[in-house]
């Protein structure tokens, strides 16, 4: 083999053959040698997703998917022998990971981690190492699972009823249908993040499952309650239907947006009320000018003399006098009568 090249003065040049031979034959070893290290570097890789279980209530357990995915482009096989080294507060629950499992580019295995949260304030840490390599055993590559946890009093997302206190129940009293009574609901953000509220997740029924005929007052909204603070929402209960019933409303509340919440919590509190339909009212009395007549001269509907309902004047003059003479008549009768019974008697 020879090689031609150019020299600086445009002279061509003539290469010893085994000098251009020894020069490719370095060469290919070279950029064989490079290409093969940078290749397996590239190929064996995972990712593994978080295992911080953030704030939780003392003595409360929660479970959470921590995911190992093959992101490299050549074929693993994962070492579950680290898991073996997680223990209390934190608990293996299960996995899905087998040592002589092949796992593809793109696929992922799956492990489930408990946390149980100890006594308030405390805070926990566990690191968990595996490892992975190609299927050609090579050089194998290793990833961290660091688990946390910390314990709170409450909830990170917490809130109470307060006004009235949980456990109690809102009564709306007795209303006529087509009437409104009115409610409310104080709460109290308990936790240790910033709780929102809308008024699309204040849901009353009864105790069927039925909707009952109660709104919160303001909508639409959403309110952000901070830790410590707290929130007093109206109510009006409007009922079409006569009826007593009693149920239950369910408030939810959100950390971050209502579509994708980062946490939420529900509370719960019993409602009672009663509808009835208010009585007909009775028409208030008038004179009319009917078949009665429509007084002393009165005539009827028709045309013809009424009846008198009244009279006044000298017609009630002459009434007294006429009636006054004849108990005085009558009065006189009777003694009459006794002074004859009297007579016979002696």
């Amino acid at each position: 083999m020879t090689v031609v090249s150019k020299g600086s003065g445009g002279v061509m040049r003539r290469t010893p053959r085994w000098i251009a031979g020894a020069v490719v034959a370095l060469m290919t070893a070279a950029g064989v040698g490079l290409g093969a290290n940078a290749a397996h570097a590239a190929s064996v890789s995972m990712s593994i997703s978080s295992g911080d279980f953030g704030q939780i209530k003392s003595g409360k357990t929660v479970t959470m998917p921590i995911t190992v995915a093959n992101d490299g482009t050549a074929p693993i096989k994962i070492d579950p022998a680290g898991l073996a080294a997680i223990a209390a507060p934190f608990a293996l629950v299960s996995t899905n990971i087998v040592a002589t499992d092949t796992v593809m580019p793109g696929e992922f295995r799956l492990i489930q981690v408990s946390y149980t949260a100890g006594p308030v304030g405390s805070m926990d840490t566990k690191t968990i190492t595996i490892s992975a390599d190609e299927v050609t055993p090579g050089t194998p590559v290793t990833g961290t699972i660091t688990l946390k946890g910390e314990s709170l009093a409450t909830d990170a997302a917490s809130f109470e009823f307060t006004d009235p206190a949980a456990g109690a129940v809102v009564d709306f009293g007795t209303v006529d249908v087509g009437s409104t009574s009115a409610g409310s609901v104080t709460i109290e953000n308990d936790g240790v993040l910033p709780l929102s509220f809308s008024s699309l997740d204040f849901l009353a029924v009864d105790g069927d499952g039925n909707p009952l005929p109660i709104t919160v007052d303001g909508a639409p909204f959403v309110i952000e309650v901070l830790p410590g603070g707290s929130q007093t929402f109206a109510l009006s209960y409007a009922p079409s239907n006569a009826g007593s019933w009693s149920g239950a409303l369910t408030l939810k509340g959100f950390v971050g947006s209502r579509e994708v919440p980062v946490a939420t919590a529900t509370r719960t509190i019993p409602i009672v009320g009663a509808a009835v339909v208010p009585p007909t009212p009775s028409p208030t009395p008038t004179t009319g000018t009917g078949d009665r007549g429509a007084g002393s001269n009165g005539t009827t509907a028709g045309g013809t003399p009424g009846r008198q309902l009244a009279s006044t004047g000298a017609d009630g003059v002459g009434g007294l006098v006429v009636g006054t003479v004849a108990v005085m008549f009558l009065l006189a009768g009777v003694v009459a009568v006794a002074k004859r019974r009297q007579q016979k008697r002696t």
